[in-house]
C-alpha cells in the first residue's frame, strides 16, 4: 500500500514539475516512481515483503525533499491530505492501533477494533472488503485527491 501511494505522490509531483519547466525535479521524481513500480511488480498480492516504516518515512524524506528544492512545497502538501487523516485518526489511540484486518473463513477482512484508529480501518467497515479491495480502494482515493490538487495548483 505505502509504496503505491508514494508511486502517486511522486508521479503526481513529478508531472507538476515537468509542467512548471522543473525537469530535473521531475525525472528525480519519475525515477522514483520507476524504483516503486518495480517493487510492486514482484510484491503485489500476495505481499512477501512488508517495507513498514523504512519505506514510509524514506519516501515521505524523498518527497519533502523534491518539493523543497523544486519549490513545490504548498502543492506537496496539498497531496498529502490522507497521510493527515491518518495521524488525526492514529493519534486516537496514542499510536497504538494496528492497520490490520482479521481475516474470515471467505479471505474477507473484518475490522480488529470497534473504533476507527486508521484509515484502513474506515474501509474495513465496508461489507466484503478484502486484501486487495482495501489497496485498491486507498490508491483510488489518493489518485482522486492527487487529480484535485494538480486541477488546483
Amino acid at each position: 500500500l505505502e509504496a503505491g501511494l508514494s508511486a502517486l505522490l511522486l508521479l503526481f509531483l513529478g508531472v507538476k514539475a515537468a509542467v512548471l519547466g522543473k525537469f530535473w525535479v521531475a525525472y528525480m521524481s519519475f525515477i522514483g516512481v520507476a524504483a516503486l513500480l518495480a517493487f510492486l511488480l514482484f510484491n503485489w498480492y500476495p505481499a512477501r515483503v512488508f517495507p513498514g516504516d523504512t519505506l514510509t518515512y524514506a519516501m515521505g524524506a524523498y518527497v519533502a525533499a523534491l518539493a523543497i528544492l523544486g519549490n513545490l512545497e504548498a502543492y506537496a502538501v496539498a497531496l498529502f491530505p490522507l497521510f493527515f487523516v491518518e495521524l488525526f485518526l492514529k493519534t486516537r489511540s496514542r499510536f497504538r492501533a494496528e492497520n490490520f484486518g482479521v481475516p474470515d473463513e471467505n479471505n474477507r477482512l473484518r475490522p480488529r477494533y470497534d473504533r476507527v484508529y486508521s484509515l484502513t480501518h474506515v474501509f474495513l467497515r465496508l461489507p466484503g472488503m478484502t486484501e486487495q479491495r482495501l489497496v485498491v480502494s486507498i490508491l483510488s482515493l489518493q489518485l482522486l485527491v492527487s487529480l484535485i490538487a494538480f486541477a488546483l495548483f
